[in-house]
């Protein structure tokens, strides 16, 4: 009797079609998949792209379009110091006014909040950095974050936390933290010395830091020369220019009881505003009188005086 005996090898291949072989595995396309992911992406950063930019290409266009009414003589809107030669060509000699605008000119802004307002507010932070100029040149009193009104009931003061700006912060608001109207009257003060000498509020490298230090120091020569802008060049009225710097130190004063109102302050200056117009007003008449064609109208009309 045979026994059946099982051998895997060797064996003939019964099966000779695909049928009978088991299914082989496509691979999956990734690289393919991958590629465009990878465009998808890229197109919809783009697109980002160009819209953003076109928006911020549309305010910046609407941020520098021309005002309907173009300053006299348009200068570049960036933060600098105007020179003097500059001022006059804005001004017109200084016949056109320069200063008028949101609050108007800043000692008027500052003379309303204390006066016009109800209540009264102070600002806080007068400074030469908040007072802004706007495409045509007009001044506008800027940054009330730190202003405070006095509560209705004819406080003289309130008590309140300690903000400024260093330099331009009144000495007695600092030491008591009783906030006043004069205390703005001070920093006004500064202000209006800066514009006068030209000088930085603090500058460690004079012998006197601040400016009030300083130019009490120079004071003591007498000489109001050694304090004036020197791009003045000394064309200025120097009875004005004492007014407007002893003005300027009263505002200054520490004491806030000796520290004039912004009432006074807006006299005093419309009073040296006015001589100093009157001044360049001669002065412009002198030297119509004595031109070329004003000479040569005389002699034409026989006005000239004849030597005897």
């Amino acid at each position: 009797m045979k026994s059946l005996v099982f051998i895997p090898q060797g064996n003939p291949r019964l099966c000779l079609s695909d049928s009978c072989l088991p299914p082989k595995s496509k691979p999956f396309p990734v690289a393919i998949v991958a590629s465009l992911a990878s465009v998808a992406i890229i197109l919809v950063v783009l697109v980002l792209a160009f819209v953003l930019k076109k928006k911020k290409r549309s305010i910046l266009g609407a941020l520098q379009r021309p005002p309907s009414n173009p300053p006299v003589s348009p200068i570049q809107m960036n933060k600098k110091r105007f020179t003097y030669s500059e001022v006059i060509n804005m001004t017109n000699n200084f016949q056109r006014v320069v200063g008028e605008g949101g609050f108007g000119i800043v000692y008027h802004g500052l003379e309303y909040l204390h006066t016009g307002c109800m209540p009264a507010m102070v600002h806080r932070d007068v400074k030469t950095t908040n007072i802004l100029l706007d495409e045509q040149f007009k001044v506008r009193l800027a940054d009330f974050g730190l202003s405070r009104s006095f509560p209705v009931g004819g406080e003289s003061h309130v008590s309140t936390m300690i903000a400024g700006s260093p330099g331009y912060l009144d000495p007695e608001y600092y030491r008591t933290s009783r906030l006043t109207e004069k205390s703005d009257v001070y920093s006004f003060g500064i202000v209006l010395l800066e514009m006068i000498t030209n000088q930085p509020v603090i500058d460690q490298s004079r012998e006197k830091s601040h400016i009030t230090q300083w130019v009490e120091f120079e004071l003591i020569s007498g000489d109001i020369r050694t304090i004036m802008d020197p791009n003045l060049q000394g064309d200025y009225d120097s009875h004005s220019a004492w007014r407007v710097l002893d003005l300027a130190m009263s505002c200054a004063n520490p004491s806030s009881t000796k520290r004039p109102s912004m009432s006074q302050v807006v006299v005093e200056l419309k009073e040296c505003l006015a001589s100093e117009n009157s001044r360049r007003n001669m002065r412009r008449g002198r030297m119509e009188f004595h031109s070329p064609a004003k000479v040569s109208m005389l002699i034409d009309t026989g006005m000239l005086p004849v030597a005897r």
